[in-house]
């Protein structure tokens, strides 16, 4: 590696503030589940696309790391237009309602024992800083309603409503009023209140890889632009135990230079480690065990490469590996004016466990998508999305169309149109659930007890 590559000069930019039946049907809502998870991992990848870090780390590998992540979320802020980032701030930080229309279009619905080849749907959501409501309407009438009542989890069914606790270590006090972000994150369990505390805990960490571990090579990596292989630099850093250890045992001596890092980092192991019931009983205890290899598997390693082309960062891979298993999850981006051209992969010993391969194009408040999901190896769904998103005042309008060409209802595919048609208000001046005439009776109920609540849900009664 010579001492002129642009990656040994690489720092960061500062971050910006910021029966037959049955089975259809339970096909139906298990394919709906398993996009809800798809949905999950990608929200939790856009949380970790989104985390600042204010001061740049040292290791090569961690800086070409953390600057293509940088790069991608000042990018795609640049071409998103005001109005969803308006919205998307205000959603996380003031009261909103939205009532939403959606029409489903397939010549495959009467698969699942309905009559028709159009069915109107309603999705309705409603927080008020205190309670979180959301509903689904079926030719318009309500079918089923999911809240988050203080720590509460109560689910409406057709056959009654059901609560349970969540039963997660919550400190803050959850009756006061609060943006949904905050809320949200009161749920994370051992979440440090200081924000400031994972970044200087990440700048340790940055620090502590050591500079062997990383390595600066020439080779081909996939281009969702070209849809091909292209010559790429790649930064790739790796550790196994041995680096591992060395790792643990720099940051315990950064540690030691700093009581009230250590101690914040020590109240938020032990809590982790007294809700899964781990025999962790000192910061000081873990350390040693990590650094001596002893709770360090003897054939763990970790490693993550950056892929730079064309003087731009354009891709991250992660990849665990431990016995016999290796699992890698690859993200790769490429930005051509207005259009972003990505690809999602997880692998298990190198077989395709799920991927997605799309291009968005942004346009100011408009928004299109076009590309593939593999849920898992063997289907595939082709989806093109067109949204606009409109402002006014406090009112916004978000209208479009998705249409899925794949098995979403029936194992031969064929093609599901959905038209979205959603009103949305955000501010002062809302009801709250518990006033408004629409969402008040689920405090009026029973809460029964959770269990066999999904059976009623996924499969109705009668």
């Amino acid at each position: 590696m010579g001492d002129n590559h642009r990656y040994a000069a690489a720092r960061l930019p500062e971050p910006e503030s910021s029966g037959l039946v049955g089975t259809k049907r339970r096909r139906l809502f298990i394919w709906i589940a398993a996009a809800g998870l798809m949905a999950a991992a990608l929200c939790a990848v856009g949380i970790a696309l989104l985390r600042e870090l204010v001061k740049p780390p040292v290791n090569l590998g961690v800086v070409a790391a953390t600057q293509y992540v940088t790069e991608y979320r000042i990018d795609r802020g640049t071409l998103t237009g005001g109005a969803p980032k308006t919205l998307g701030q205000r959603l996380m930080t003031e009261p909103f309602e939205i009532e939403a229309d959606i029409t489903l279009s397939s010549d495959d619905l009467p698969t699942l024992g309905l009559p028709v080849k159009h069915l109107i749907l309603g999705l309705d959501a409603k927080y008020d800083l205190k309670d979180l409501g959301a509903k689904l309407r079926v030719l318009g009438l309500e079918y089923a309603g999911a809240y988050l009542i203080g720590d509460e989890v109560v689910l409406s069914v057709p056959d009654g409503v059901y609560g349970t606790t969540l039963g997660l270590p919550v400190e803050t006090d959850l009756s006061q009023s609060m943006g949904l972000e905050q809320r949200a994150m009161s749920f994370v369990p051992f979440l440090m209140k200081d924000e400031a505390f994972y970044t200087r805990l990440a700048d340790m960490a940055a620090q502590s890889v050591p500079e062997n571990c990383t390595r600066v090579y020439a080779d081909s990596a996939y281009s969702p632009m070209d849809k091909a292989d292209a010559e790429m630099t790649v930064v790739e850093t790796t550790l196994d135990e041995a680096g591992i250890q060395a790792v643990i045992a720099k940051m315990d001596t950064l540690l030691q230079g700093d009581p009230q890092l250590r101690g914040q980092a020590e109240t938020m192991l032990l809590k982790a480690a007294d809700f899964y019931g781990l025999n962790i009983t000192s910061l000081n205890d873990w350390l040693g065990k990590m650094t001596d290899g002893s709770a360090i598997a003897d054939d763990f390693q970790l490693c993550w490469r950056v892929y730079e082309r064309q003087g731009r960062y354009v891709g991250l891979t992660v990849q665990t590996s431990q016995g016999n298993t290796a699992t890698e999850w690859r993200m790769m981006s490429e930005l051509k004016g207005r259009e972003s051209y990505e690809n999602l992969v997880l692998t298990v010993n190198d077989e395709m466990l799920m991927s997605a391969d799309y291009t968005a194009v942004y346009d100011g408040n408009h928004l299109t998508l076009d590309g593939a999901f593999h849920p898992e190896a063997a289907r595939v769904f082709n989806i093109r999305a067109d949204v606009t998103l409109e402002s006014n005042g406090d009112a916004y309008r978000l209208t479009g169309t998705v249409d899925i060409d794949g098995p979403v209802l029936s194992a031969s595919g064929g093609k599901l149109s959905t038209a979205i048609d959603a009103d949305i208000r955000a501010g002062d001046g809302l009801e709250s659930l518990k006033d408004s005439k629409d969402w008040k009776d689920v405090y009026e109920e029973t809460w029964n007890s959770l269990d066999g609540a999904w059976q009623s849900l996924i499969i109705p009664q009668g």
